[in-house]
């Protein structure tokens, strides 16, 4: 954004700023002491000093793609449109929404790696501000932590020069409801001080229901905690719009070039990464090093970064600059020692950290890379300018995306020993862990898909047995045993289901939200215990209902890249049920009296689920992929050589 334009939003942002407060201050002098008059007054400094650092920070951004030279964001910003679970109605985001916002005031933005969450958010943060659509505040939630709590860190924001800050007077601003809180990043929250910051967050947000609250993630297990959140996806990018984002990251005839050869009908597989912004733009940029378009993704990131290690900086004056490497060393070396630096990163979930913990952490990864002779500074300097794979941002440095440090950590897992990768997979695929590292291990499948089966396929399709083998152990009175198969291969691996008495015409009426509320607390009464608390209940299509289960995501973010041999993509649909006819409210479960299994309506209750999931499992293919991976095991064991 030029300064002049920058200037004048600035300006603008803060006059909109200070017509809301200066009647809100006045009311607190009329109320409070003199101290707090002054504390008032001393916010809307502090206020005014924060809002010029960040909007001139959130307006521009740092991209692989261009070797972390700062672009404005507005140049390269696609509309990107999002979703949400209740009413399905898609919404551009090519300026702030705030008609739309201020009807759901607790937006939760949730999708996978690269889909532009935070891009997003930044665009909204900036938009907001433009068109006088509330007072913003922008959290990145990575730096909150058990010793940094959501209160210090907007203080330590929002205080003058002097530092001077009025927790009490703060919150009496805040009754305004004009604040608009961008919460980007909850996946980044470390995990050990995620319950903490999440108990912060909710606190916050209690003692200031009025205002609005964005929350970008990734899927994570703990966003149940705030079940007000409408949670919105953002939809894959049309051909269009990736050309489009190709052509804004390329000359004419580089871009052109790439878009005819994607056009191409050997090259229509690659179709599904363009959707991708994040992959769309590491296409552009391997495509840019080879001339060649990888088709798979971690052939992008391998390629992307060849690019960043052997091509040259032409943007100095005077042609080609080479820009040496301190560490002196080749690509595949300097690839060993990054690959163990991201996987030590990640272990210990450090997206973002300081110098000093940088160092320490590539003095291991020297070790574990066998490169002790490699001085780390000179190193860490050239992730940092000659292959800036690492962003500094003041004293801090971090990944310059969350993916990058993903693929070099599932480089170095599917590098190792069979026995050392077998236990990484393992722990990586803990019950309770595996959504948090769902990308990480879509990547070894990439890298590695016969390692990836014979842990991660195989205990999966193990623990899906069971489960299918599980249901009605008393079959119900009246119902074909094939009907009842049919049932179970759609139920396994899902949450629960149920179904709202007679469901409304239009979703998002207020008829809607009062049945859905009944129907939670009827789910509620019928379970019981805690667990509820971290579930969230949400309308898949017409007249039903879920529960999402942990596996049920797993398998819904991961099923299309690995391709599980017994996950059958559902391509056509039953019949539509005549919901009229059914009982008033029920769940669908294994109980013979549930009105669900009642042999009059049974085939018509199974129909409604598949009307509302993408795939079923497979109970012969299932045994059959185990046996495989049982002899495959067995043969490679009677083939070892010593």
């Amino acid at each position: 954004m030029e300064p002049i334009i920058l200037a004048a939003a600035i300006k603008k942002g803060l006059s909109f700023a200070q017509r809301i407060l200066n009647p809100i201050i006045s009311q607190v002098e009329s109320e409070l002491s003199g101290k707090a008059q002054l504390a008032a007054h001393n916010f809307l400094r502090g206020y005014s000093k924060y809002l010029e650092n960040a909007f001139e920070r959130h307006s521009f951004f740092n991209s692989v793609v261009f070797k972390n030279q700062q672009k404005k964001l507005l140049d390269y910003y696609i509309p990107l449109t999002i979703q949400n679970d209740q009413n399905q109605i898609p919404l551009k985001i090519d300026e702030y929404p705030k008609e739309a916002i201020e009807k759901i005031k607790h937006i939760l933005i949730q999708d996978t790696a690269g889909m532009g969450k935070s891009t997003l958010l930044k665009f909204l943060f900036i938009e907001c501000i433009s068109n006088e659509a509330g007072i913003p505040i922008f959290i990145e939630l990575r730096k909150l932590n058990k010793k940094t709590t959501l209160k210090q860190f907007i203080s330590s924001l929002l205080s003058d020069a002097k530092g001077r800050w009025n927790e009490e007077v703060f919150f009496r601003i805040l009754e305004s409801g004009k604040f608009v809180f961008f919460f980007d990043g909850y996946d980044e929250i470390s995990e050990e001080d995620r319950g903490k910051v999440t108990s912060d967050i909710k606190l916050f947000i209690e003692k200031s229901p009025r205002n609005t609250f964005f929350i970008t993630s990734r899927a994570e297990e703990g966003l149940g905690a705030f079940p007000s959140f409408l949670k919105h996806n953002i939809l894959p990018l049309t051909e269009n719009e990736s050309f489009t984002l190709i052509r804004k990251y390329a000359r004419s005839e580089l871009a052109e070039s790439l878009i005819e050869r994607l056009k191409l009908p050997e090259n229509r597989s690659i179709h599904e990464f363009l959707a991708n912004p994040l992959l769309t733009s590491l296409l552009f940029k391997s495509f840019e090093f080879k001339q060649k378009i990888p088709l798979k993704r971690h052939i992008f990131y391998r390629q992307v970064y060849e690019s960043l290690f052997e091509t040259h900086d032409l943007a100095k004056e005077g042609g080609e600059f080479d820009r040496q490497k301190r560490s002196g060393i080749d690509v595949d070396r300097f690839d060993k020692i990054l690959s163990a630096f991201g996987a030590i990163t990640y272990k210990n979930k450090s997206l973002e950290m300081d110098k000093f913990s940088a160092l320490q952490y590539l003095e291991q990864a020297k070790q574990l890379a066998t490169e002790k002779k490699i001085i780390a500074s000179d190193f860490l300097h050239d992730l940092t300018h000659a292959v800036p794979l690492l962003v500094e941002e003041g004293t801090q440095l971090r990944w310059s995306h969350k993916s990058i440090q993903e693929y070099f950590a599932a480089q170095y897992i599917c590098r190792n020993t069979p026995e050392k990768k077998i236990e990484a997979l393992r722990k990586l695929f803990e019950p309770n862990d595996r959504i948090s590292h769902i990308n990480i291990l879509t990547l070894c499948g990439d890298i590695d898909k016969n390692a990836f089966d014979h842990v991660i396929s195989k205990t999966l399709c193990d623990e899906l047995i069971r489960e299918y083998e599980s249901f009605y152990p008393v079959p119900p009175t009246g119902v074909p045993k094939s009907l009842i198969e049919d049932r179970k291969t759609i139920l396994t691996g899902k949450g629960d289901f149920f179904v709202f008495t007679k469901f409304p015409e239009h979703h998002g009426t207020e008829d809607f939200k009062e049945e859905a509320s009944r129907c939670f607390d009827y789910i509620k009464d019928f379970r019981g215990g805690p667990s509820l608390d971290i579930a969230r209940i949400y309308n898949a299509k017409p007249a039903i209902g879920r529960l999402p289960h942990p596996k049920e995501t797993f398998i819904d973010l991961t099923y299309n890249s690995v391709q599980y041999s017994f996950i059958e993509t559902i391509t056509s649909l039953p019949p539509s049920p005549d919901y009229q006819s059914w009982p008033n409210r029920f769940t669908i479960d294994n109980r013979v009296d549930s009105a669900a299994n009642n042999f009059e309506i049974y085939e018509q209750v199974t129909h409604a689920i598949y009307r509302c999931c993408d795939w079923k499992f497979s109970y012969s293919k299932a045994l059959s992929f185990i046996s495989e991976i049982e002899s495959d095991s067995q043969d490679k064991s009677d083939l070892e050589p010593w």
